[in-house]
């Protein structure tokens, strides 16, 4: 019979037995809560994308401006390109144009093309030669890639835009490299063109006798005759993706009719309105974010003529007292800050002399309230007035 010692010892072992499987089934359930916790945490992320995705298929098929931007750059950034070939993609849509902006970075021409055009063994030294490239052959290459990744990119663009919600790129292709003559880092434009979609895709791209450069040339695209060389070209549209001030654009246009009274618009109404008056005029004309722009309302291209047309800032006053030279001056100071051509302030009111005399042999115009309702009535067809307030200046119609 066990002594009562050995009978404590007995109990012992048998309450540290209970005691480690006590631990061990409370780990096992803390596993199972844990594993159960994590569990739903990623049924509930998992709900949260397939809502996510919803929202954005969404608004992908009405057309909002992120919604478009994000199925673009996720097709673009996910497509193949040639081994080395990395293309660097920055992008904006423009909704109420169907307009969407495009600059792609490439490589330069010394990172992808190897300078040896052939190796060949020679067995009495038992040694590899190679033969040089000629300069030739590597600008031809070069076009060739460049020609071939910009009508792939804008081919991708509008095949993937199942909503045509896309009915303009306006593409640039650019590359950064040092400028020999200043040793300062340089953006060098070597591709330009604006691709309407039926006029794009009325072609076979799948032919093997299509030729890239051929085909940008039919797109009245400028592109460089000698891009190793980095020789620059002037571009068809000028824009900046990466500008932030550049917001959408409202149609005030349509919303007008002769009895409209410019003086009643809000000044971002009227702001908006110049935006697209000049649109009508035959600019590629953006608007700016509100008190965001450094004194301009609008910046303007001339698309009919990309090499003498150059960038325009615009300044809309929408006032009932004449302009004072001040603000000339202001136009004449953010023109020279923007590096623009030239420098336009449109008003419903009118100029004081000393406008015209410091505007006098300056790339500055000045449009007054006369002058505007003409340049509504030539490209727009309507008759709006300028009807000022008692006690303010006389009326214009």
């Amino acid at each position: 019979m066990p002594t009562a010692w050995e009978r404590e010892q007995e109990f012992n072992a048998t309450h540290a037995e209970w005691k480690r499987l006590e631990r061990e089934r409370k780990k096992q359930i803390k596993q199972l809560t844990d594993r159960d916790k994590k569990y739903q945490q990623a049924v509930s992320e998992t709900q949260r994308q397939h809502l996510r995705m919803d929202e954005l298929a969404a608004d992908a098929a009405t057309g909002k401006q992120y919604a478009v931007e994000d199925y673009v750059r996720y097709a673009l950034e996910t497509g193949t390109h040639p081994r080395g070939f990395v293309v660097k993609f920055g992008l904006r849509y423009l909704p109420s144009r169907k307009n969407l902006l495009i600059e792609c970075k490439f490589p330069l021409a010394r990172d992808i093309i190897p300078p040896e055009a052939s190796w060949r063994y020679i067995k009495t030294r038992d040694a590899i030669e190679s033969k040089p490239r000629s300069a030739a052959d590597t600008d031809k290459i070069y076009k060739s890639a460049l020609a071939q990744v910009t009508l792939r990119t804008i081919y991708e663009i509008f095949t993937i835009d199942v909503f045509d919600h896309i009915e303009v790129v306006s593409f640039k292709g650019v590359v950064n490299d040092v400028d020999p003559s200043t040793g300062r880092a340089t953006e060098y434009l070597l591709t330009s063109l604006r691709a309407d979609r039926e006029e794009f895709l009325d072609r076979d791209f799948s032919s093997p006798r299509l030729n890239s450069i051929k085909a940008l040339q039919s797109l009245r695209a400028n592109f460089s005759s000698a891009p190793t060389e980095l020789q620059p070209i002037p571009a068809v549209v000028e824009f900046d993706v990466n500008d932030p001030r550049f917001i959408e654009e409202q149609d005030i246009v349509s919303s007008l009719s002769e009895a409209t009274n410019l003086v009643d618009l809000t000044p971002v109404a009227f702001e908006h309105l110049i935006t697209n008056l000049f649109n009508r005029m035959g600019f590629e004309a953006y608007p700016t974010q509100r008190w965001k722009d450094g004194g301009i309302d609008c910046i303007a291209y001339y698309k009919k003529e990309p090499v003498a047309g150059g960038k325009y800032v615009i300044q809309a006053k929408c006032w009932t007292r004449p302009v004072q030279v001040d603000a000339v001056r202001d136009l004449f100071g953010a023109m020279d800050h923007e590096r623009a051509n030239k420098g336009i302030l449109v008003t419903t009111s009118r100029f004081a002399p000393a406008c015209y005399k410091f505007a006098d042999g300056k790339p500055l115009q000045l449009i007054d309230g006369s002058n505007l309702l003409a340049l509504i009535e030539k490209h727009t067809d309507l008759k709006v007035r300028i009807v000022m307030p008692p006690g303010k200046s006389s009326s214009a119609k």
